[in-house]
């Protein structure tokens, strides 16, 4: 099954359970992936979190019944998730420019949501400045020490990237020096899902590799990073637009290339190429991968 059809498994998941409480992780679950790869695919696909979806799909329900039935408006307001009529209205207000009242008043429907259409070939113009083709190679063990965060990233609303980030490398760059035993060259920005319970935080690793973690700087951790397979891609350009290749990566290439992410983390590499102040700054972006199963394989499944 494609990346297209796991994605669409999930979004009729949420259609089917509109009017019950739905985890993420119950969403990655009828997809048949980790809760934070599905918002990241979601979100690629479709330009918009997995909870503004929710929440609009959950109002353009409640516009129908505004407008086919005769429902008090608490009872719409509380079968669409919301607490009170006053939090309802604000949202609905928000989302549509009319009270729920207005709307009802107005007789008819003059706003349509339909499911997330999903097609990877619409979004291959937004991406630019990424070798289509990445270099797929297996890299052995290896001990990182750095410095950690936790961050919302792009497929949450609660999105504090830059506010996370940047000065947690300005940190990290300051104490490199302390680093005993680093290896010269690379440093590394390593994601990861830490909390399974919270799809939507992610962990955010600034790090370098290390020939050994002995004399770890306080405050600093170490990670060891298994053998693993990558598909590493080249991004040209500034950092801040590196949303752009990942984006290509987990929407378009992923869809066809007949490998799958393995869960492990995904890697960031800044090293001789990568020049803030130029136009022409290189980045590279990894992600861990293994072999899809063919279409016979999965047919030959019980």
């Amino acid at each position: 099954m494609g990346y297209i059809e796991t994605i669409q498994r999930g979004i009729d998941h949420v259609e089917a359970r509109l009017d019950d409480e739905i985890s993420f992780r119950e969403i990655g679950r009828a997809a048949g992936m980790s809760p934070w790869h599905f918002q990241r695919m979601f979100k690629a696909l479709t330009n918009e979190t997995l909870k503004g979806y929710i929440r609009s799909r959950r109002l353009a329900r409640a516009c129908a019944s505004l407008v086919g039935g005769r429902e008090r408006i608490l009872d719409i307001a509380l079968a669409a998730g919301y607490d009170t009529q006053e939090s309802f209205s604000r949202a609905f207000k928000r989302h549509h420019g009319l009270t729920p009242g207005e709307f009802r008043r107005a007789g008819k429907l003059r706003f349509d949501h339909k499911k997330a259409c999903i097609d990877a070939a619409y979004l291959a113009h937004l991406h630019t400045g990424v070798d289509l083709a990445p270099l797929l190679h297996t890299v052995p063990a290896r001990t990182c020490v750095g410095l950690k965060t936790r961050f919302f990233g792009a497929v949450s609303e609660k999105n504090n990237v830059a506010q996370r980030l940047p000065p947690l490398w300005r940190r990290f760059l300051e104490r490199l020096p302390e680093v005993a035993h680093r290896r010269p060259g690379a440093c590394y920005g390593i994601l990861f899902q830490e909390d399974s319970d919270d799809a939507e935080q992610l962990s955010y690793f600034a790090a370098v590799e290390v020939d050994e973690a002995a004399d770890v700087p306080e405050g600093m951790t170490v990670m060891r990073l298994e053998a693993q397979t990558y598909a590493r891609f080249r991004h040209v350009g500034a950092v801040d637009r590196l949303d752009h290749t990942v984006n290509y990566i987990y929407s378009n290439w992923l869809l066809h290339a007949g490998w799958r992410h393995t869960e492990a983390p995904d890697i960031e590499t800044y090293g001789d190429e990568y020049d803030p102040a130029s136009e022409n700054c290189v980045t590279y972006y990894s992600v861990p991968v293994c072999k899809a199963p063919s279409l016979a394989e999965h047919h030959t499944r019980p």
